[in-house]
Order: structure tokens, then C-alpha cells, then sequence
């Protein structure tokens, strides 16, 4: 059993989200391409220089909330979930946000297909605060004749909201995942807060927590990971 990080994806279906489009854009559909024509004349460099070209303008709606994931790091984001409702795939590249102050930030954007889901992010909510404690973190030896090792963990995370007025905030925290059947993980229902939804999938705990003006709330989550004596744990 080792420590890894994995980047994992999956196929996201299309939502029922409904957008409008500003304008019109030519599209050609050429098997696995698309063929956009842009709407207005330009006089585009020889000498491989890059030239930026307006191709389509196109609204989409979003469903905003605030999210925080503190083990990554110690912040509320303002995120968007969005469908690409657009007439052509979004491409690879840098995305400029902005927010009624201006812009806020350049991120990279991953290619996004016609009708798949995708997220956004608009910086930091300043008025709401997280912070993630380690309750408990250790291994004792579990079963008969130490048969098993057994590994607990705890944490509470902070609320507080400065803001003005009640708001609802994300609160996700990751579990490991398990890929064999000698290894689970379950979390503690006794010392775990209710009201989380756990994607199996996904190994993630997602809470939502309401806010009051000023009002702080405490979210803990345990849970227990039993490994087999016989494993060579790298020191874990």
C-alpha cells in the first residue's frame, strides 16, 4: 500500500441548462473537427506571430455557489457550473475572469465538448473563512493476533461568514479509495457530521452548510482504513 496521486476523469453528460447565443456562427462540421468561420474581416501576420480573432460571442447560465476544499487549500472560491450549450467545442487555452471589480484572474481552460458540463471559478470570498484541524491521525494494530493494521482519522473544519447577510457554502473533503477487497474504509458515523453526501466513485464528502450573518459552524468527518498486517505499508 503507497501514497499516489491520480487524476481521474469521467464523461460528463449533458445538462438541461438553456443558453442564449449573441450573433450567429458559421459551423462546418468536418467528422472530428469543426470548422468555424469567422464573421469579419482580418490581415493575420506570415511570420507565425499569434493574432487573436473574434470568432462568436455566446451566453451561458451558471449555477454559482461557494465552495471550499481545505485540504487543498484553506479558502472559500466562488465557483460556476456550466453546460457548453455553444454550437462548437470550447478549445484548449487561457480563460480571462472577471468580476464586477474586473478582471480577476488567467487560468488554464481544458478542451470542453459540446453539451459537456464544466466548472469556473471567480476568486476567493473574502467575508467567508475555513479552517481544517487534525483531530487525530494514527495507526494501531487491529484483530487477532495483530492480523490487521488499523488507521484513524479525524478532522474538523471551521466555518465562519463575515458576510452580509445568510449564505450556503460546499464543504468537500476527500477519503481514500479503496481498489482492493482485503482494504476498506468507512467513515465513523458516531463522530462524523450528518447530512453528507459520499461519492463512492469519487472517495469525496460533500456537505452543504448554511450560514447565518456572523454565525460560525464546526464540520467534523472520521473514518477508519483497515489494511492487512501482511502489507508492506512503505512506512505509512
Amino acid at each position: 500500500l503507497t501514497r499516489r496521486d491520480e487524476a481521474v476523469e469521467s464523461a460528463a453528460a449533458a445538462g438541461s441548462t438553456v443558453s442564449s447565443g449573441e450573433g450567429r456562427v458559421a459551423v462546418r462540421a468536418q467528422g472530428l473537427s469543426v470548422q468555424l468561420q469567422v464573421p469579419q474581416r482580418a490581415t493575420v501576420a506570415g511570420d507565425g506571430t499569434e493574432q487573436r480573432l473574434f470568432v462568436a460571442k455566446h451566453r451561458l447560465k451558471a449555477a454559482f455557489s461557494f465552495r471550499t476544499v481545505p485540504r487543498l487549500q484553506p479558502y472559500v472560491f466562488r465557483v460556476a457550473e456550466l453546460v457548453n450549450t455553444a454550437p462548437f467545442p470550447l478549445l484548449q487555452g487561457t480563460l480571462s475572469a472577471f468580476r464586477s471589480t474586473g478582471l480577476i484572474a488567467r487560468y488554464p481552460l481544458e478542451r470542453t465538448a459540446e453539451g459537456a458540463v464544466f466548472h469556473l471559478t471567480f476568486g476567493i470570498e473574502d467575508s467567508l473563512k475555513v479552517k481544517r484541524v487534525v483531530l487525530e491521525e494514527i495507526k494501531r494494530d487491529a484483530g487477532l493476533f495483530n492480523t490487521k493494521k488499523r488507521f484513524s482519522y479525524a478532522y474538523r473544519f471551521e466555518l465562519q461568514n463575515w458576510g452580509k447577510g445568510p449564505t450556503d457554502v460546499e464543504l468537500w473533503e476527500g477519503l481514500p479509495v479503496s481498489e482492493l477487497d482485503d482494504v476498506s474504509v468507512a467513515v465513523t458515523g458516531d463522530k462524523t457530521t450528518a447530512g453528507y453526501k459520499l461519492d463512492g466513485a469519487d472517495g469525496i464528502a460533500k456537505w452543504r452548510v448554511r450560514l447565518s450573518k456572523g454565525e460560525q459552524k464546526n464540520v467534523t468527518l472520521a473514518y477508519k482504513v483497515e489494511v492487512p498486517g501482511s502489507y508492506d505499508l512503505g512506512g505509512l
